[in-house]
């Protein structure tokens, strides 16, 4: 197996080049055989991620000039506040900082957990950090759901830290709570059963150009027609054999389809901006498998 993402793209090359040298030494120089490489399908994720996150950047420019900053970049003291991520990416992460289960001395895991005991409800954020692969898309969802449990746990702090007015200044903001519901739709329809399918062991490597060609299509038509995703019986397997569409709490995550009429149309722009993205993404990382590719059938 070859790493798609690999860091020593050098070494890996150099190693192409050896073991060539190698087959042409025993089966001599006319040899015109190839020998194709097996590609880790989770690293495609990390794709995902990139490419989404650097067009819905462009696009929260966009929110900005026509809103105001968002969020906590709204707030005078975190005005020369800069980053290089995406504020959505930065909502993710800050939150699950606080309310995650490893979180520092300034989270509020045990004060969350007071208030879901209290109120007869169950926190299922994460650690940003458990899974690199699916972080942004997964942690978006669940933070979207658990949302106004957070919100009603900062507002009992009496003296937050600035870490924690980011946080909350992140969640009351509507425009930021549309970015998190579209990767969250995206995580509930498309990455979390990817995820699925590419950890199951179910499906071999060979076998897997039926369930890619049916990814690329979907991600067309919710490029076309955003609304294509919020289908609740849709999905993007044209048979889901082993429940790879099953993802962790996905009866909770249903509350992902909820669209608020006044930013209906910020979110589908938000939808058409990341599928695109990551169709981008399959026409690139994933093109052994689309039709006419060298892995495009039996």
């Amino acid at each position: 197996m070859s790493d798609r993402a690999a860091n020593e793209k050098l070494a890996t090359k150099l190693l192409a080049e050896w073991r060539d040298g190698i087959i042409r030494e025993f089966r001599g120089n006319d040899v015109t055989d190839m020998v194709h490489s097996f590609h880790c399908m989770a690293h495609v994720l990390l794709g995902f991620h990139q490419y989404s996150s650097k067009d819905i950047k462009i696009f929260e420019k966009g929110l900005t000039q026509d809103h105001g900053p968002l969020g906590r970049d709204k707030l005078p003291m975190f005005k020369f506040w800069r980053s290089t991520e995406a504020v959505v990416e930065r909502v993710v992460r800050t939150t699950s900082d606080t309310f995650g289960p490893v979180g520092d001395h300034l989270c509020l895991r045990d004060s969350l957990e007071a208030h879901c005991k209290s109120t007869g409800t169950k926190s299922t954020i994460g650690n940003y950090k458990d899974n690199r692969f699916n972080a942004l898309f997964q942690t978006a969802a669940e933070v979207f759901v658990h949302k106004k449990y957070f919100l009603q746990v900062l507002h009992s702090v009496e003296k937050p830290n600035k870490k924690l007015q980011s946080v909350k200044a992140d969640l009351e903001c509507p425009l930021v709570g549309i970015l998190l519901q579209s990767f969250g739709l995206v995580y509930l329809k498309l990455t979390g059963p990817y995820w699925n399918m590419v950890t199951s062991g179910e499906i071999p490597y060979l076998k897997l150009y039926p369930y890619i060609q049916d990814l690329s299509t979907y991600l067309k038509k919710c490029s076309e027609d955003p609304a294509h995703i919020l289908i609740v019986d849709g999905q993007w397997m044209t048979l889901d054999t082993f429940g790879f569409t099953n993802v962790s709490h996905k009866e909770m995550l249903k509350e992902l389809y909820t669209v608020p009429e006044d930013h209906r149309d910020v979110l589908f722009t938000a939808i058409k901006i990341i599928c695109n993205a990551m169709s981008n993404t399959v026409n690139k990382q994933l093109r052994d498998f689309l039709e006419g590719g060298k892995l495009s059938t039996n």
